[in-house]
């Protein structure tokens, strides 16, 4: 690579993981990671995060707007 790479992870991160990519996916996460100014596995890293931390305030949203609109659901929890 042509910029610097330097690791942006925390210290504690220790796993490898191996991540199936076309070729375009490749080149996308790198350009992506370039311009975050971090690595494409620290930018797929930060993408995974963001993509639990997006679907886990989704669930809660819906549940908390479940509550509210059919609160007879939940009366015996």
């Amino acid at each position: 690579m042509g910029w610097d790479s330097k690791p942006s992870y925390p210290a504690s991160a220790l796993r490898t993981v191996q991540v199936k990519a076309t070729d375009w996916q490749r080149a996308r996460w790198e350009a992506e990671g370039k311009r975050l100014g971090v690595s494409r596995g620290a930018f797929l890293a930060w993408a995974a995060d963001m993509a639990i931390g997006f679907r886990e305030a989704y669930e809660k949203t819906t549940e908390q707007h479940d509550r509210e609109m059919h609160p007879e659901k939940y009366k015996a929890l």
